[in-house]
Order: C-alpha cells, then sequence, then structure tokens
C-alpha cells in the first residue's frame, strides 16, 4: 500500500523533505568546493533530473571510510560558510557519525515548521524528521524504507528502486477553519486531520462520520 503523510508540528520542527531543485543541489555542491562533488555538480548541470538518480545512488551507497573522507575534505566549507544546509550537515555528522545520510541535506529539501503549520509528504518522498515534536498522520502501510540516519535497519537499495526522483518545492498546509474545527485537507483519500479548540462550555460532537475517527487530546 502507498504511504502518504502529513505532519502537523506541535513544537518548531525541522525535516528533510524531497529532492531540491536541481539548481540548488548544484549551488550546494558548488559551495562544497569537493572535487568529486565539483564533478557531479557538472553532471547535474548537463543531465538535469536524469543525472539525479546516479548522483543520489551514489550519496547513499558511500562506505563509512568514504563518508569520512568526504566530511573531511568540505570541513573548511561547513565551518566558514553560513550556509544553513552546511550547519545542518555539522549537526548530523555530529550525532550519525560516517553515515552517509549526514550528506542527505545537499540533495533533500530542508524544510521548517513552526507549531499550527502541516506539511504533506507524498508516497514514494525521501524524508527524515529531523528534531522537533508533531503529529504523524499516514496511510495504513508496511512499507517503511530507511537508508539512514537511524540505528534501525536500513534498505538503501530498496529504497533507490522505490522513490520519485523528481524535485519538488515543499508547501506548508493552510488549514480551512469550519467553526472551532482547523482542517488540514490532504490530495489522498486514507485519511484528513482536524485539529478543534475548545473554549470552556464549548461541544463538539465526534462519531457523526461514518469512517473512523481517532482523537488524540494535546491539552486538558
Amino acid at each position: 500500500n502507498h504511504k502518504p503523510e502529513l505532519l502537523y508540528a506541535l513544537t518548531p520542527f525541522y525535516g528533510l523533505i524531497g529532492f531540491r531543485p536541481i539548481d540548488e543541489i548544484v549551488r550546494l555542491l558548488t559551495l562544497a568546493g569537493e572535487q568529486q562533488l565539483l564533478q557531479w555538480a557538472e553532471h547535474l548541470q548537463k543531465g538535469r533530473e536524469s543525472a539525479l538518480v546516479p548522483f543520489y545512488r551514489w550519496l547513499l551507497l558511500l562506505s563509512h571510510k568514504e563518508v569520512t573522507h568526504l566530511l573531511s575534505a568540505i570541513s573548511p566549507s561547513l565551518q566558514f560558510n553560513p550556509e544553513p544546509t552546511f550547519t545542518e550537515i555539522q549537526r548530523l555528522a555530529h550525532e550519525y557519525p560516517a553515515d552517509s545520510g549526514v550528506l542527505a541535506p545537499l540533495v533533500l529539501n530542508l524544510v521548517s515548521l513552526v507549531p499550527g503549520e502541516a506539511i504533506f509528504i507524498p508516497a514514494r518522498t525521501p524524508h527524515a524528521y529531523l528534531r522537533g515534536t508533531g503529529i504523524e498522520v499516514m496511510a495504513c502501510s508496511d512499507n517503511v524504507l530507511r537508508a539512514g540516519l537511524t540505528p534501525k535497519h536500513i534498505s538503501p537499495g530498496e529504497l533507490l528502486n522505490t522513490v520519485i526522483f523528481q524535485s519538488m518545492q515543499p508547501e506548508i498546509i493552510r488549514p480551512a477553519v469550519v467553526g472551532m474545527e482547523q482542517r488540514f485537507s490532504v490530495p489522498a483519500d486514507d485519511f484528513e486531520l482536524s485539529i478543534v479548540r475548545l473554549q470552556q462550555g464549548d461541544h463538539f460532537p465526534a462519531g457523526m462520520s461514518a469512517d473512523a475517527e481517532l482523537l488524540y487530546c494535546l491539552k486538558g
């Protein structure tokens, strides 16, 4: 079954979602300045999204030794360039040393949410939730594939066979307000999220729908 999902931020929330636009990836690889990354930047400029497949495959399948060498080579850029992506790579490298996933910010969109914002992740979209607390809603699925930034089992080869290699610009979802309910509609038939804010003496009818409803109390 497919696995589209929605993330609603309860605290400031940060994640990597979907492939960056090609020009943005090229810019970051050029700023990093390492020889192999500069060569990939040239390939991406010429091949555009068709070159994204071999580049992401190369990135994911780097050995621990290769990751360590690459991080050492781009260390000056990471330390002295204020680019937010480089700051995130340094943080991830401290938390997951030698994991090829620490280089994912070079190719995936770095997204931040403030409390109350939500974002939709289509099925077959590579993503990683980095930090923060949120409510995650998804379709019923048993096919989660991990490729890094986790102590759990990883399946980079299977993930590469499954993801859609297409650049995207993640969009923050704005809710439709209906009375005391904020509805976050998504382009999937599997689920919908509503945030209900009750004041003293308010009543909200539940169980009126023929579909399943899950009620989760955030406060009170």
